[in-house]
C-alpha cells in the first residue's frame, strides 16, 4: 500500500512535505480558464459596452443570498453615487436562485443584468467583483476580475466555523498567495461602506492587483493528470 496525496494547490503539497508525507501537485482545473472575448459577451447579453461593469456574485445557496444580497445592494447604490456609469452584472446558479435575487428589496434601484450560468461571461467584463467567499473568488481572480471577498452567516454558524479554521485567510486567492492581498470582509466587517472603501482602494492601484492575479494563475499550474498517472504507476 502506497499513500500518495493528489493536491490541487501548491500550498497543500508544502503542508504534506512538512509532515514527511508523499504528495503530488496535480494542479487545479481553473488553471485552464481564460477570460471570454469582451465583444462576444457584450453581444450575447445585449449589454452597453460604454458602461463600467462590476460583477456581484451573491453565492450558490439561498441562505447566502438572503444574508448578503441586501448588503451588496446597499453597496451598489453607494458605488452608483460615485460613478453613475456603473452597471452591475449578477450571475445566478439556477432559476430558483435567480428569482430569489430578483425579489430582493431595492434591486430595481440599480441598473443590472441577471443571467443564469453566466459567471465566467460577467467576470470577464468586470475589472473588480464583489464575491461571496468560495470557489467563485478563485474563478474571479483567474478571469482577471479583482475580488472583494465577502461572507456573513448567522452567529451560531460563525462561532462554530471560526473555531475550526486555523488559517488567517478565508479567500482562496489569498490562500494561494499566502498573503492578505485581496480584501476579506467577514461577518461584522462586511458593511456597504467597507465594500465601497475596498473598491476605491483597488481602483487606485489597478496594476498592483492585476500583477497578483497573474501570480495566482502560475500557482495553480501543476504537473497534470498524465504525469500523475505515471507517478502512480511508478509507485505500484
Amino acid at each position: 500500500y502506497v499513500d500518495l496525496t493528489m493536491c490541487l494547490f501548491k500550498f497543500e503539497c508544502n503542508f504534506y512535505d512538512q509532515k514527511n508525507m508523499q504528495s503530488f501537485f496535480l494542479g487545479h482545473p481553473f488553471s485552464q480558464l481564460r477570460p471570454k472575448n469582451n465583444d462576444e459577451v457584450i453581444k450575447k447579453h445585449n449589454l452597453d459596452a460604454s458602461r463600467d461593469f462590476i460583477s456581484i456574485l451573491p453565492g450558490s445557496r439561498a441562505s447566502e443570498i438572503s444574508q448578503l444580497m441586501p448588503v451588496y445592494l446597499d453597496a451598489a447604490k453607494k458605488l452608483l453615487n460615485i460613478n453613475a456609469n456603473t452597471f452591475f452584472l449578477i450571475p445566478a446558479a439556477n432559476q430558483k436562485l435567480a428569482e430569489m435575487i430578483e425579489s430582493t428589496k431595492g434591486i430595481n434601484e440599480i441598473p443590472y443584468k441577471l443571467s443564469i450560468d453566466s459567471a465566467q461571461d460577467f467576470l470577464s467584463l468586470s475589472l473588480i467583483s464583489i464575491v461571496t467567499s468560495g470557489t467563485a473568488s478563485l474563478e474571479s481572480a483567474v478571469l482577471g476580475s479583482v475580488p472583494i471577498i465577502c461572507y456573513k452567516t448567522n452567529k451560531l454558524n460563525y462561532a462554530i466555523l471560526s473555531r475550526l479554521v486555523s488559517t488567517p485567510f478565508v479567500g482562496l486567492p489569498n490562500l494561494l498567495l499566502q498573503d492578505h492581498i485581496f480584501p476579506e470582509l467577514i461577518q461584522r466587517d462586511l458593511t456597504p461602506d467597507a465594500i465601497v472603501n475596498s473598491f476605491s482602494k483597488i481602483s487606485s492601484e489597478p496594476e498592483k492587483y492585476q500583477s497578483y492575479l497573474s501570480q495566482i494563475n502560475d500557482s495553480m499550474l501543476g504537473e497534470g493528470f498524465e504525469v500523475a498517472a505515471g507517478a502512480i504507476d511508478n509507485l505500484l
